[in-house]
């Protein structure tokens, strides 16, 4: 179901990729970060600038190393759950994993002479192999799925109570007055939110207090 919070979003996008360069909003568009080939030299699926292949890799390689530290973290995974051909190649630590395919990137495309942004046939294998994994094993479970509709649960009632209460809106973001719709300020507002921040306003606004007499 498409909500409220998602049209403002869809509206907002469209108006501001009409002020982007051709090459940006092709790199936007070749960002998946699904399933689809992590590299790849199909032009529909990779961006015609470097820059656009850089940011594309990099932002994968940060949030499957990211995602797997904080699922050991929560409890999600162990270190022994992680299998061992993936660990021999790109270590055991998150400084470890970073550094190697990071370096393997960047040796690679020297290697490539600088046309085009790849890896080494092995990393990129076991690349593939540790994303697969952690989409097996963390993103599609049932736990982590829960915990996904409980966080967008958290934003569509934030979002429903600053539009229909804009005076707090206003006295929240320290304004004086609204500079565009209230929807907007209120989607920038909660953008901006860390996590745990999103989750203590959304239990100071909607949750009752335990109240403790003497």
């Amino acid at each position: 179901m498409v909500t409220a919070v998602d049209q403002e979003a869809s509206a907002k996008a469209i108006e501001w990729i009409k002020n982007l360069t051709r090459q940006v909003v092709e790199a936007i568009e070749k960002h998946s970060k699904g399933k689809g080939p992590i590299l790849s030299t199909d032009p529909r699926l990779t961006a015609s600038t470097l820059e656009g292949q850089i940011v594309r890799i990099s932002d994968i390689l940060a949030y499957v190393n990211h995602d797997l530290d904080d699922a050991i973290r929560a409890g999600v995974l162990a270190l022994s759950d992680i299998p061992k051909p993936i660990l021999n190649i790109f270590g055991k630590t998150h400084a470890q994993r970073i550094e190697t395919m990071i370096l393997d990137v960047i040796l690679e495309t020297q290697a490539q002479d600088m046309q085009k942004i790849w890896m080494s046939p092995e990393k990129l294998e076991a690349l593939i192999a540790l994303r697969t994994f952690m989409f097996e094993n963390v993103y599609e479970t049932e736990l982590v799925q829960g915990e996904l509709k409980k966080a967008k649960q958290i934003i569509e009632k934030l979002y429903e109570f600053y539009t229909k209460n804009p005076d707090h809106l206003l006295s929240e973001m320290t304004l004086s007055e609204f500079t565009e719709s209230i929807e907007r300020h209120a989607l920038d507002f909660i953008s901006g939110m860390t996590d745990r921040f999103a989750i203590q306003t959304y239990q100071r606004l909607h949750i009752p207090r335990s109240w403790h007499t003497v």
